[in-house]
This record gives C-alpha cells, structure tokens and sequence, in this order.
C-alpha cells in the first residue's frame, strides 16, 4: 500500500465528470406507482422492498416490464425475451431516474432481434427455465417475456418443464397458442442472444445467420420507454409471463 496526495488537475477534471453524471443520473424519467418487485425465480428472496409471498405466483414485476419495454422500443420484434439475471435492482415507488436505469440493467448490452420458430421458441425457453433449476446452473437464466406467457412446473422432467405457451403478438389483442410451425420476430439481450446463460437454441439462430443486432442500449431502451409511458405500474395478472408455477413437489404456488 502506498499513500499518495491526489494531483489537484487530475482531481479536479474527476470532480468535474462526477459532477456531469451527478446531474445526468438525478434526471427524472417518470414514476413508478407501486413498488416493482424484483426476483429470479418465483418465490424467491431476493427483493429488498417485496414480501417473498408478492412474487410467489407471477415472479418479478419489474422483469416483466423490461420485457415489455423492449418489445415496444424494438420496431420489428413481435415478442421479447429477458433473462432474469439481467435485471438487477428493485424499483420503489416514487420517481424513476436515469440513474434508476442504468442501475437496473448495468450491462453493456444491445437489443437483438432473431427469425425462429413457435418450436424454437418453446426449446430455448424450456432451455432456460432447466438451466436455472439445475444444481450447477444460475437462476439468472430465468425466463421473462412480453407477448408469451406459459406454465412452469419444477416436478416435470427436463425440456417439459414450460409448457401452455401463448402468444399476443405486437399489435394484437388476443392470445393465441403458440403455432410452433410459425416464424416470429424475438427481440432479447445480445447477451443470451449469443447463447449464454443456456439460451443455446438463440446462439444457433444467431449462427445461422437469423440475428440483427439494433445497436439499441438496453438501458437507454427502458429509459425512452418510461418517457412515454410515464408512470409504471405491475403488469395486469393476464399479462404476466408466468401465468402458474409450480415447485418442486407440483404445488401451485400463489
């Protein structure tokens, strides 16, 4: 360890930036109406602000809403696909900030958007749902969504674990059962886009030449959503991407 005196130039040319993101990240976006919890898989513990029993039937509320802030600011995608792990805080009510943002989704992350199928998009969700019960896996591999919605039952063996998939394309009012011989438009982070966290059937799309990186910032993403929507409130109970869940034992949690 050594002692040094800070070089006043250089001192004051950091103090100067600081200052610049300071007043950059208190930057009111919008407001948050409620608390927005936040989880990995249902039932967890990980909020800080929620009950564990706020997020036992649906998972995390604020995971959900990224979700649906990347499939609006993607203009081609129908659906979009989060992995949990990307997502990292809570949201309190009150006002939601710049800073907020970049806290939430802190990762140098693009929205990228893949061509697949109803039966591709049932393999790398069933991919990423075993990925994060397995034993040397993560729960950050969790699946969230907007325009999809499903069961997942932990009892069930391995690759049949999401099942009941729905679909409520961008622009539609209905759901309708996923049509595994249809192709539709996912937009996801360039992350599990490139197969990590167990996506793998993304890292086979993207290899086969079915993937367009937008060059959108994830983070800056969700901040031009919550401009437009101005204020954030849970997801209505039909619009969750995990409509039931069931634990290890096949118990509907709720």
């Amino acid at each position: 360890l050594a002692v040094v005196t800070p070089d006043p130039v250089a001192q004051s040319q950091l103090d100067d930036y600081a200052a610049q993101v300071q007043s950059k990240t208190a930057i009111t976006l919008g407001t948050a109406s409620e608390g927005l919890c936040l989880s990995r898989i249902p039932g967890d513990k990980r909020s800080a602000i929620c009950a564990q029993s706020d997020t036992n039937a649906h998972g995390a509320d604020i995971s959900n809403l990224v979700a649906q802030a990347f499939l609006a600011m993607s203009p081609d995608a129908e659906v979009a696909i989060q992995n949990a792990g990307g997502v990292r805080t809570d949201v309190a009510a009150g006002n939601i900030t710049i800073g907020t943002a970049y806290t939430l989704l802190p990762f140098a992350n693009t929205l990228t958007n893949l061509t697949m199928t109803g039966a591709e998009i049932r393999q790398v969700l069933n991919e990423a749902v075993d990925y994060a019960f397995a034993a040397n896996g993560s729960t950050g591999s969790y699946p969230y969504a907007a325009g999809l919605r499903f069961d997942v039952d932990r009892s069930r063996a391995a690759g049949a674990r999401l099942y009941n998939i729905q679909t409520r394309v961008k622009g539609s009012s209905q759901w309708q059962d996923l049509d595994e011989s249809r192709s539709y438009k996912v937009v996801t982070n360039s992350f599990t886009a490139m197969g990590k966290d167990n996506y793998l059937t993304f890292g086979a799309v993207s290899a086969s030449g079915r993937a367009i990186n937008t060059y959108l910032d994830y983070a800056q993403s969700f901040v031009e959503y919550v401009k437009k929507q101005g204020v954030l409130q849970k997801p209505a109970a039909d619009d969750y991407s995990t409509q039931h869940f069931y634990d290890a034992n096949g118990q509907l949690q709720q």
